[in-house]
């Protein structure tokens, strides 16, 4: 039930003969939004917790939910908060300033999808919050640079937005892709 501004808003949408309408998509960080607090909380309490973030704690669900669903996807794990250090053994493909930023402890992929039989890495998975990643932030510029190390290496990047949707048909596809 919408109260307040909101409210207002809306009716003053409709008597102006604009529509609203409800998505018809959903997106795994609905729970993110205020009207959501008391869904979120459930879930998080339901969940292991893996980051100070509810945003990744939710990407971490998500993805395992996804590679138990499907049963192409069993063979698969996911690692959380790897420090890129760790995933490029070799960095003779980087510059120095690449070089720099891989070996900073602090400098990590959200998500590593992994084959468990053969260890390798399949699929990095990237949280991205819109006030935190958007072009005008300098995480913005160390994702780009982190983008560009990942494809040196060939390991490939998903990215999720928290104001995005449809992320179970992008995991999908990127791990169909693979």
């Amino acid at each position: 039930l919408l109260k307040g501004n909101i409210s207002e808003l809306l009716s003053y949408i409709e008597y102006n003969n604009f529509t609203v309408s409800e998505s018809r998509i959903h997106s795994i960080f609905d729970y993110l939004y205020s009207q959501y607090t008391r869904q979120r909380l459930a879930f998080i309490q339901a969940h292991p917790k893996i980051s100070e973030y509810d945003s990744e704690n939710i990407t971490f669900a998500f993805i395992q939910t996804v590679l138990k669903k499907y049963r192409e996807f069993h063979h698969l794990g996911v690692l959380c908060h790897i420090p890129l250090r760790h995933l490029i053994k070799d960095t003779i493909l980087l510059n120095e300033d690449e070089r720099t930023y891989a070996a900073n402890y602090n400098t990590h992929v959200d998500f590593l999808i992994i084959n468990h039989v053969s260890k390798k890495p399949i699929l990095v998975v990237e949280t991205d919050g819109y006030s935190y990643h958007n072009e005008k932030t300098q995480q913005y510029q160390r994702d780009i640079k982190k983008d560009h190390i990942l494809a040196l290496y060939e390991i490939p990047i998903l990215r999720l937005s928290t104001v995005g949707s449809g992320e179970e048909e992008k995991l999908m596809k990127a791990l169909q892709e693979i």
